[in-house]
């Protein structure tokens, strides 16, 4: 999994216990190793290197049998290590699929009219959205290397661990508006961080499977709260909600700083030579020296070459437009569910918290579609993931009453509908992390910027249809009702269809073709 027949390229892979570079004999003088192995190649023999590190006797680490090198057996499991950092990420979900539910109620305790609940609802939902998508450019403009991106983590869960008691305990709906805003600005930065520090350690044909882990880590965040959320308020009120965030946001940073520091060096992308990375490093260092605004500048000129770089990538915008639709569907339903729900079929805190647990329960597969992406590639996948997506939404149109029967295919649907929401997001975080890793390649970004664009491109991806979300539910239920908000949806997904590539398209020819054209 850590992919050590890579050495030969000089790819730069984390000691659990050292802060230096591969080839400062940090694990035992490997490079040099490599090179006596190449120049024994060229006088025509054949050579196996088997030695142990330096410091560490009676240990062996680094066996290698032509071109390949096994891991030395201290090293963590890379899952573990992967589900570690994106520990914040789903205690970020367990806060907002908590609230998601029991929105109507929390407007009840802030003494708004009923009448306006649905406005009120918008807002909330797309403040949030805003906040978030404003604050992960910025997080994504200043901290692009793994110290800063940590020390981003760490302060991000403090804002969410004090935004959640005045979000859960309100009394008035400023209140309740000034904490979602919070939260917001907080989850931005740990999404970005945590997919950063995910994102280092995966090489490029494994970016799918890395990209499915992180979809987990949102998942159980999603599964946890929405199976909670709606009966620890039932019957615990917020206090209950707001003890069981506290624990779960402790842990998370935990967490991070126990991994960090088992990693103090790892890699900034996995692709790349370890010179490479020590001058990335290097300039990092120097720039920490410079007045606030020369830091400042130096970041958006970096920033503005790689996010240039990224945006006039087809893919790249094709990916990002394809994952749009689906999270646009998402928020919309986000935004008028609890309040369909409550009026039409009178459900209760813990039955309308089911739904969005069947909502996440199907993304329990996200490692599984990740692993097929890095196989097969995406067209696959987009073809049955839109399909699926608009069939549900069409047949959620008919459901008007709470009969057990319109109760089912409510509840069917909603699981179809994001089974196709899964087999479209996954591929596109995975089609457009293979871009940052071309961005990186090509001198087009430093090692580290890129990754950080990635993160920022995928939380703007989230947030700004988070935004167009509420507003397009909001707008449909006025002008139709719920059959008019199902049906607009569905047509949404059947363009996406648009953006399936070709039959003879795979992801690596995808990836020689945009070389090309750069």
């Amino acid at each position: 999994m850590y992919h050590y027949d890579k050495l030969k390229r000089g790819v730069l892979y984390p000691e659990p216990n050292d802060s230096k570079f591969l080839g400062d004999a940090a694990i035992g003088g490997l490079v040099n190793e490599l090179d006596k192995l190449r120049a024994t190649r060229e006088k025509g023999g054949a050579s196996v290197v088997n030695q142990n590190p330096p410091g560490r006797p009676g240990e062996n680490t680094s066996v290698i049998h032509g071109s390949r090198a096994t891991a030395p057996s201290n090293l963590p499991d890379p899952t573990s290590f992967q589900l570690d950092l994106a520990s914040g990420i789903k205690s970020m979900n367990f806060v907002n699929y908590a609230l998601i539910p029991i929105i109507p109620d929390l407007l009840a305790q802030s003494h708004v009219n009923p009448d306006h609940y649905q406005e009120w609802t918008t807002i909330i939902l797309g403040l949030w959205a805003f906040v978030r998508a404003v604050s992960g450019t910025l997080i994504s403009i200043v901290a692009n290397d793994i110290h800063n991106m940590r020390k981003s983590t760490l302060i991000s869960l403090g804002l969410m661990a004090v935004s959640a008691p005045p979000m859960f305990v309100c009394s008035g709906i400023g209140q309740l508006v000034f904490a979602r805003g919070l939260h917001g600005a907080a989850s931005a930065a740990i999404t970005i961080s945590s997919m950063f520090l995910v994102s280092v350690q995966v090489p490029r044909q494994d970016n799918g499977a890395a990209m499915g882990w992180v979809a987990l880590a949102m998942t159980l965040g999603c599964l946890f709260g929405s199976a909670t959320g709606g009966p620890l308020y039932q019957y615990a009120g917020g206090v209950g909600i707001v003890v069981i965030s506290e624990v779960l946001l402790l842990s998370s940073g935990y967490l991070t700083i126990y991994e960090s520091k088992r990693y103090k060096r790892s890699a900034a992308t996995v692709d790349h030579s370890s010179q490479e990375l020590a001058q990335a490093s290097a300039d990092t260092e120097r720039t920490k020296d410079k007045p606030l605004l020369s830091f400042l500048g130096h970041r958006m000129r970096i920033y503005s070459s790689a996010f240039l770089f990224l945006i006039r990538q087809r893919k790249v915008i094709t990916m990002l437009f394809s994952m749009t639709i689906p999270c646009v569907c998402m928020a919309c339903l986000e935004a008028v569910l609890p309040s369909f729900m409550k009026k039409s079929f009178g459900w209760s805190q813990t039955q309308m918290s089911s739904v969005w647990f069947l909502q996440s329960f199907p993304q329990l597969a996200s490692p599984l579609v990740g692993k097929l992406v890095d196989r097969h590639g995406t067209r696959l996948n987009f073809c049955i993931g839109f399909t699926a997506t608009a069939l549900a939404l069409t047949c959620m149109a008919l459901v008007h009453h709470n009969s057990i029967v319109e109760v089912g295919i409510f509840g069917t649907m909603i699981v179809v509908m994001n089974v196709g929401t899964l087999l479209v997001v996954v591929p596109s975080m995975a089609s457009i992390s293979k871009s940052m890793d071309l961005a990186t390649e090509q001198g087009q970004s430093e090692p580290g910027t890129a990754v950080a664009q990635f993160s920022g491109l995928l939380n703007l991806a989230m947030t700004v249809p988070g935004m167009v979300g509420p507003t397009w539910g909001n707008v449909a239920m006025k002008i139709g009702g719920w059959p008019i908000l199902c049906l607009s949806l569905a047509s949404l997904n059947a363009v996406g269809w648009l953006t399936i590539p070709s039959r003879k398209t795979r992801d690596t020819l995808e990836i020689n073709e945009i070389s090309d054209e750069t």
